[in-house]
């Protein structure tokens, strides 16, 4: 059986936003691919957060920031979560 660990999400702008909260917490399977675990968490909040997250061809958008532990996710396809961590996520920031 697979052990269970604790991943926290911390959020800014408009994720932030939708979800109500600038981080939560979910246990999930060690091993579990990142972009398994980032879609299952589009899919609890929805329309805009899935959009935000994922493109029409339902693959990670690019310009998305990503981090675990305060490094930066060069390839997050090629992650998998194999211990507690924090993953912090952030679209990009448009401005004029």
């Amino acid at each position: 059986m697979e052990s269970e660990i604790p991943i926290t999400m911390t959020y800014a702008g408009q994720l932030a936003g939708i979800v109500g909260a600038s981080e939560e917490t979910k246990p999930v399977p060690q091993g579990t691919a990142l972009t398994s675990f980032l879609r299952d968490t589009a899919n609890r909040h929805g329309g805009r957060f899935q959009e935000l997250l994922f493109d029409e061809n339902k693959q990670l958008r690019r310009a998305l920031v990503i981090s675990i532990n305060g490094e930066h996710a060069l390839d997050p396809e090629a992650l998998s979560l194999t211990r507690p961590c924090e993953i912090f996520i952030m679209t990009p920031i448009a401005g004029g």
